[in-house]
């Protein structure tokens, strides 16, 4: 494995990580400010109060959650061509997250959905040469399309799961679901 591509595609990871990080608190900030003043206090607290009081594991729980999905989401649009390294940092997030929230039913939907991500990811690379280099063909061009959408919505769906199962498990959070 070339250690110039490794470098390569996380310093763009990287870059676009902190670019993304950057946009979504400026919409967050703004979309939570301009509401009307009550409206805007609700939302605020109703935000913020979801990650009131979380523990340093449910933080880094948390923080490998939205690394894991802009990954996924970084390599399905990047150029770069799909490696084995794909394969390893999607496996390394999914071992450390498993590690970190105790729990082995996570690891081993954690190594399924990594490798199916990966065998996507695969697949839309393989689609995208064939539509270059060989011939372009519509039903080829749409079942791509088509890909990129499920693995959107699959990454998604695991990411919103994940980060529910992480909030969830704040005591503070089990505490005002079991009062109300």
């Amino acid at each position: 494995m070339d250690i110039r591509f490794i470098l390569n595609l996380l310093i763009k990871f990287l870059f676009f990580y902190v670019v993304t990080i950057l946009a979504l608190m400026i919409i967050v900030n703004i979309v939570l400010s301009t509401s009307k003043n009550e409206k805007r206090i609700n939302n605020k607290i109703g935000f913020y109060g979801m990650f009131m009081q979380l523990g340093d594991r449910s933080i880094l729980n948390l923080s490998i959650i939205i690394l894991r999905y802009f990954f996924i989401i970084f390599s399905l649009f990047n150029s770069i061509s799909i490696n084995r390294i794909h394969l390893f940092i999607l496996l390394l997030l999914t071992l450390i997250y498993s590690i970190s929230s105790l729990s082995l039913k996570n690891l081993f939907l954690g190594i399924f959905s990594s490798f199916g991500v990966y065998v996507g990811l695969f697949l839309t690379k393989i689609l995208s040469n064939y539509l270059i280099d060989v011939y372009y063909l519509w039903y080829v061009y749409y079942g791509r399309i088509l890909l990129v959408i499920f693995l959107i919505i699959y990454a998604t769906f695991f990411f919103i799961k994940e980060i529910n199962e992480t909030v969830l498990n704040n005591k503070f959070i089990r505490r005002i679901r079991s009062e109300s």
